[in-house]
């Protein structure tokens, strides 16, 4: 049986704990973190079962605020680049901004709405989902070879805060 992609959306406390977790575990992860700032305070290590790691910096910013470090499309394509370049043996991403309920929420919709078929839903920050989805929509043509291993009748899809 197929089944999904397990996508998840933490706060950065949650995230160090789900690493912490699975030191000695027996299964793939990625991370995608992202904090605030120009560099990021924590620094997340692909080692053991963490098989690939993506830190970015972007304010929880909407597209109206006229910050530098809001979310832009540079960030969005190192997201896609990021996914498509996944070892097979992940099978679970863990997205964490500051608290979970924002940047990081946006980025898991679209992951799963892409990876996993699930129905378009703007979650979390707007600006974050409306710029990522459109990148994700432009190299959609190259996500269904490396993820048709997966169904989207799988129902341990979740988000935590």
């Amino acid at each position: 049986m197929y089944t999904m992609m397990k996508i998840k959306a933490t706060g950065y406390m949650q995230a160090v704990e789900f690493v912490y977790n699975r030191w000695y575990g027996d299964e793939d992860f990625a991370i995608i973190s992202i904090q605030e700032g120009s560099y990021p305070v924590i620094s997340f290590n692909v080692v053991g079962h963490c098989k690939a790691a993506l830190h970015l910096c972007f304010n929880d910013a909407t597209e109206s605020d006229e910050s530098s470090s809001a979310f832009t499309e540079e960030h969005a394509r190192k997201i896609l680049n990021f996914v498509l370049t996944l070892d097979d043996s992940v099978t679970t991403i863990l997205v964490h901004c500051n608290t979970g309920a924002s940047r990081s929420v946006a980025v898991a919709q679209v992951l799963n709405e892409y990876i996993n078929g699930l129905p378009k839903e703007c979650k979390g920050n707007e600006h974050v989902y409306r710029v990522l989805d459109k990148v994700f929509s432009e190299g959609y043509h190259k996500l269904p070879k490396q993820f048709d291993r997966y169904s989207s009748d799988f129902e341990s899809f979740w988000y935590e805060s």
